[in-house]
């Protein structure tokens, strides 16, 4: 027994030897097996693979991902403004005139947003703080917002997004709660020209400051909007918003837009907008020019 033991190991290097050599002479390999280097052809095979359909979902992403038009401008795109896990704050100012000109205002507000996932961001507001015009404004009032993208961009469908925002009267003199749902359509026309569509319900149960006699309880608006990629870091658009007036017995407001966004630096974002008046409404502004700083913390 210990004899045929001790030639059952010179048997096996033998034997395996002879397999080989007969692999190598016929030049095959067993069924359902690859050499170490077809392995590594396959290996490097499958990681071009991974790595090309890596880069073109980067691609995509970027061409059809948020390009700062916000809610900032009165006609926004449907991309969100943050990606998720991301933290991002807005100073917003801005100055108007009535058509008359006997009423100038000036306004102030902060905001602070957070990614949730890469399609859902909140946000938390101060409303327009106005500024220089004493009591019974409602300053004070904080702005909840929760923004969902339902249907991302692609070649052949536009992108759509759904959000609600909630006014909390939290201000001075301030009552009750307003709900506004809005919608917004992206769609990219041309390369680095995009168009956009957005419309808004809004349940006014109460108002801002003393402001609430004759307010109406259900409004609305919609407006098309229009956006050019200038060069990487700046974009223009302009954009037409018709709205119901805040109080029965005013007319609608006819509202046009111009208004331009402009990477600073990495993560620092100035933007700027003019609103002109297109009809003599008692409530539509005559003029209102706007400037916001925005930082996206990454």
């Amino acid at each position: 027994m210990r004899r045929i033991a001790g030639l059952a190991t010179p048997i096996a290097v033998l034997s395996i030897v002879a397999i080989a050599s007969a692999q190598s002479a016929f030049n095959v390999s067993p069924v359902g097996l690859g050499t170490s280097q077809e392995k590594k052809n396959g290996a490097a095979t499958a990681d071009s693979k991974t790595v090309a359909k890596t880069e073109t979902k980067t691609e995509v992403s970027d061409e059809y991902g948020f390009k700062g038009i916000s809610d900032f401008f009165n006609i926004r795109e449907a991309n969100p403004d943050v990606h998720g896990g991301q933290w991002a704050s807005d100073v917003y100012f801005a100055w108007s005139t009535t058509d008359d000109g006997t009423d100038d205002d000036t306004y102030l507000s902060p905001n602070i947003k957070y990614g949730i996932t890469d399609d859902i961001f909140v946000q938390l507001a101060v409303l327009p703080l106005n500024l220089g015009d004493g009591d019974g404004q409602g300053n004070g009032d904080l702005e909840l917002k929760v923004f969902w993208r339902a249907m991302r961009e692609t070649e052949t469908l536009p992108a759509f997004a759904a959000y609600a925002e909630t006014r909390i009267p939290s201000g001075e003199g301030s009552s009750k709660m307003d709900i506004r749902l809005n919608g917004v359509v992206t769609k990219t026309l041309f390369e680095r020209f995009r168009a956009h569509f957005k419309g808004y319900i809004e349940s006014a149960n109460g108002s801002r400051g003393d402001a609430e006699y004759n307010r109406r309880n259900f409004q609305w608006g919609a407006g098309p909007g229009f956006d050019y990629q200038i060069d990487d870091m700046t974009i223009a658009n302009i954009n037409y918003l018709n709205r119901v007036s805040n109080f029965y017995g005013n007319q609608n407001q006819n509202i046009l837009e111009i208004g331009i966004d402009r990477q600073i630096v990495a993560g620092h974002n100035l933007k700027a907008a003019v609103d002109i008046g297109l009809d003599d409404g008692d409530e539509t502004p005559n003029f209102v020019a706007k400037l916001q700083w925005s930082i996206a913390y990454n």
